[in-house]
């Protein structure tokens, strides 16, 4: 295969490339272009670390170890190569720093809620990973990425590679068009250099795949637990709310039979008072009635007396005024 079929290959792929890794800030002018064989070693570097970190068989970094121009042409379709070189870079730091403060797996810490003294039932606390045993965390932790088996991929980390993973995507398919526009017997001396390279950028791409894999898979993990504790604390929840229920249906009938008696126990010393005020009532009531009819005899009595003491009163002026009374004076003028 000819270098122009080659060129004309990678062109394509950089062009579908563009449309997917985000563009980074222009490189310095004083800094000389970034070569396939610096591009090739960031890859290694970055190969190596997860397959120490994930106790891998050394396959990938060993293909990248040695350099092979047509692995270098075919990591030179990356279009963002200084976000590849600075994930990669980052990569590595992080591992070596995790590595430097060789914690011991922290499990989670928060302490479950203490159970309910009315109900006896207690919050069920999510169960997550088993940090010692739990294949998806004894990578994730020595690159860096989780420090307890509660924790999400930390945010930054992951980035980084997802970054070199597609640069790592697009190197594989740069050199996998290469092989293919090869077109010559697989057995020649010269496919067997140009394909090469793509089984050598295709181990290396899955190796820098298997963190984002892991992180995904331990997402999952840690949604799955919650999701359980949440369901179960529910189904707590709704249970200790239907027995308290209960005992409020049990106080209240309590309550209102203690009331009845209360009620009872209250109108039983009442019931002679309750005689004695209802006799004094209509005493009083007769009483009324007997000062009602006095006070009517009284008035049609002064009345009768007023008009007695009325016609009295005209008889006497009668009488004074005439002989039969025989007053003195009574024939003196003015009389």
């Amino acid at each position: 295969m000819s270098r122009t079929h080659v060129s004309v290959c990678v062109a394509a792929v950089i062009a579908v490339a563009l449309a997917i890794v985000v563009s980074t800030p222009a490189i310095a002018a004083d800094r000389p272009p970034i070569g396939g064989a610096e591009l090739q070693q960031a890859l290694y570097d970055v190969v190596i670390v997860i397959e120490k970190a994930g106790g891998m068989e050394p396959t990938a970094s060993e293909g990248l170890y040695w350099n092979s121009t047509e692995v270098e042409q075919a990591l030179e379709a990356i279009p963002n190569k200084e976000q590849f070189l600075k994930a990669s870079t980052e990569i590595v730091n992080r591992s070596q720093e995790a590595r430097r403060a060789g914690r011991a797996p922290r499990e989670e810490t928060t302490a479950p809620l203490s159970a309910s003294s009315e109900t006896g039932s207690a919050p069920f606390p999510p169960n997550y990973p088993n940090t010692s045993t739990d294949l998806d965390y004894l990578l994730l932790s020595p690159l860096g990425l989780v420090s307890s088996n509660s924790s999400r991929c930390e945010s930054a980390g992951y980035a980084y590679y997802l970054a070199a993973l597609a640069g790592a995507n697009i190197s594989l398919t740069a050199a996998q068009l290469a092989c293919d526009a090869s077109g010559c017997d697989p057995t020649g001396i010269i496919c067997i250099s140009v394909c090469g390279a793509t089984k050598l950028v295709q181990a290396a791409y899955l190796v820098a795949r298997a963190p984002v894999a892991a992180c995904e898979s331990w997402e999952g993990k840690l949604l799955a637990a919650e999701n359980e504790a949440a369901y179960r604390n529910s189904r707590i929840a709704l249970s200790d709310l239907s027995a308290h229920d209960d005992r409020i249906r049990a106080l209240l009938a309590t309550q209102s039979g203690e009331s009845a008696e209360l009620g009872a126990a209250l109108a039983a010393p009442d019931a002679p008072g309750t005689g004695v005020v209802a006799q004094l009532d209509a005493f009083l009531r007769s009483h009324d009635s007997r000062l009602e009819t006095h006070d009517s005899d009284i008035k049609r009595l002064l009345e009768q007396t007023a008009t007695r003491i009325v016609l009295n009163q005209a008889e006497i002026i009668k009488l004074l005024k005439t002989p039969e009374g025989r007053r003195p004076g009574w024939g003196k003028e003015g009389y």
